[in-house]
């Protein structure tokens, strides 16, 4: 199947949301805003943390300025957890896109796009992976 979709231009976008490495450090306030949005209760600070808590790392924003012409949503995810992780620890968070597939719905034309979230603590030793699959499309011009 063929887009009229640039795919360059939408990973491109992708590049520049993800195309870095993030380094972040699990805090027991972050560990603890996480639990109360979920209404759990504090969790003992020498348990491991929830599994889901690694979905709020590597959340970019762009800025402004660099707004993206595409509109998106999360179309799934499969998670593969491994080591447990400790607050204290520090996530480094590697995002590689994957395969590509165009769409078409009675609305408009999309793209499915794979991305694949290696999670690494500070051992160099693989905690968890992600692969989300998104939606695409490109925003009307209106």
């Amino acid at each position: 199947m063929t887009t009229s979709i640039d795919i360059s231009e939408v990973v491109g976008d992708l590049e520049r949301r993800f195309g870095r490495p993030f380094v972040e450090k699990v805090e027991a306030g972050r560990v603890a805003d996480f639990l109360g949005a979920l209404e759990e209760p504090a969790a003992d600070p020498t348990a491991p943390v929830p599994p889901l808590f690694l979905l709020s790392f590597a959340r970019a924003r762009r800025p402004q300025e660099v707004a993206s012409s595409f509109g998106g949503v999360n179309a799934g995810d499969r998670f593969d957890f491994f080591v447990p992780v400790f607050i204290g620890d520090t996530i480094t968070t590697l995002c590689e896109i994957g395969p590509i597939q165009p769409k078409t719905s009675a609305e408009r034309e999309m793209l499915l796009i794979e991305i694949l979230f290696t999670f690494t603590n500070q051992h160099g030793t693989v905690v968890a992976r992600r692969t989300n699959k998104i939606l695409r499309w490109r925003k009307s011009q209106s």
